[in-house]
């Protein structure tokens, strides 16, 4: 009997020890520190079990930002000064082999995690003198006045990285100083003035065009809240749906009353819901409601101004400075050019267009033929830039005239002359 205990005391821990399964190694931060004198921050920790290769990177876990990544094993080390020194990180994430820990970073100052930047635009179509330029992100404005000039500087300053930068400005109308020009853009998030930064912190009209306001960001401020029922977007997501279903031809047409307006010394119509004139212009073109035709007041505008429009939409096509000109060295391999669609519906149609810079500047244009016959069409072209243009040179398929819409950049054209809409 003296025996038995021993062995059942044996047999139990057997089984418990091949029951009870055996916890998974998990990803931890040992250390995240923030050294103010080498403006750098160091963040250490381990894997356990985990081979020699694995990636762990490092995000700032307030605003998402990638800060950096290393190889290595069981252990880690990461050191990074990829932030504003002034504003490092509060808090880290590092993630690994589907696995992610979170620290507060010791020694971290007051305002840490807070994304500053530097912000010069314009207000123009002819510069727009002292205009009062405010921006928007996340909730908090910030708010400067430009110079005679209509040039502005103004730092802003945010946390969370997919806020949306919204830029509004009003000012005196330059051919007519009793009245108010109003114009507006969306600069994207946050996490993209961080890439168009290029790591100093300053972002300028060329490298992100949306932050002037011309007419040309106001039209498409107007549609894209058309298109987002009527709302201002405030996410991405929102924004890049809208986005889908704007029109190019209504975006240039718009762009053209707000310069026949702002330029031209043409007065804002009269509301027919007040019976007193418009009080804005975002004001006047955003009104939907429509008249016994079906017209908006902006289509009777265009309407009854039809020639002027035309002009103002060929001036606007050739000036760099409100639509940001092609470079030859920008072009991507590809454009995808869809027929618009309201948002939550797909397109009715589109086309893929390729382009190759070597050993010559040739393209081909892929797309299926509508109206039922599914066909492929398979079209070639030669291309180049001329004066800030991106030019197509039909070879061996005519094709119609079009304007291809891609966020802020600049319309297509065709140079060879075709005698039929059709694509043949």
């Amino acid at each position: 009997m003296k025996m038995k205990i021993p062995l059942l005391c044996f047999a139990l821990a057997l089984l418990f020890s091949v029951s009870m399964p055996l916890q998974a190694a998990k990803l931890n931060i040992g250390s995240a520190k923030y050294d103010a004198k080498k403006g750098e921050l160091k963040v250490s920790g381990g894997l356990t079990g985990s081979p020699s290769g694995t990636k762990y990177s490092l995000f700032d876990e307030v605003s998402g930002r990638l800060l950096g990544a290393v190889v290595a094993g069981e252990k880690y080390q990461l050191k990074t000064s990829d932030f504003d020194v002034a504003n490092p990180p509060c808090s880290v994430r590092v993630e690994a082999s589907g696995q992610s820990a979170v620290a507060s970073v010791q020694n971290a100052p007051a305002e840490c995690s807070v994304v500053k930047f530097t912000l010069t635009g314009v207000v123009r179509d002819e510069p727009i003198p002292f205009a009062t330029v405010t921006v928007t992100v996340g909730g908090t404005t910030f708010t400067t006045v430009a110079d005679a000039d209509g040039k502005f500087v103004i730092e802003i300053a945010g946390i969370d990285m997919s806020s949306l930068v919204l830029i509004e400005s009003t000012g005196p109308n330059p051919t007519d100083e009793t009245k108010t020009v109003d114009m507006a853009s969306i600069a994207g998030t946050l996490a993209k003035l961080v890439e168009d930064a290029d790591g100093d912190g300053i972002v300028d009209g060329t490298e992100n065009p949306n932050i002037n306001n011309t007419p040309y960001t106001t039209a498409l401020f107007v549609l894209l809240g058309e298109a987002n029922g009527g709302e201002t977007p405030t996410t991405l997501e929102e924004l890049q749906n809208a986005e889908r279903s704007v029109d190019a031809t209504e975006l240039l047409q718009l762009a053209a009353v707000i310069k026949l307006i702002v330029d031209g010394g043409y007065a804002l119509p009269i509301d027919p819901g007040t019976g007193e004139p418009y009080e804005t212009i975002i004001g006047f073109l955003a009104d939907a409601e429509v008249d016994g035709n079906g017209n908006t007041p902006v289509d009777n505008f265009i309407a009854v101004n039809e020639e002027a429009i035309d002009t103002a939409v060929e001036e606007i096509l050739n000036d760099n400075d409100i639509i940001p000109a092609f470079i030859t060295e920008g072009i991507p391999d590809r454009y995808y050019w869809l027929v618009p669609a309201q948002v939550g519906f797909l397109s009715r149609g589109g086309r893929a267009y390729d382009f190759r810079s070597t050993p010559t500047q040739t393209g081909e244009v892929l797309a299926v033929q509508s109206g039922g016959g599914g066909g492929i069409i398979d079209g070639k072209y030669d291309w180049d830039v001329v004066n800030g243009k991106l030019v197509l040179d039909w070879t061996t398929v005519a094709i119609d005239s079009f304007f291809a819409f891609d966020g802020p950049t600049p319309m297509f054209t065709r140079v060879t002359p075709c005698p039929s809409a059709a694509i043949r």
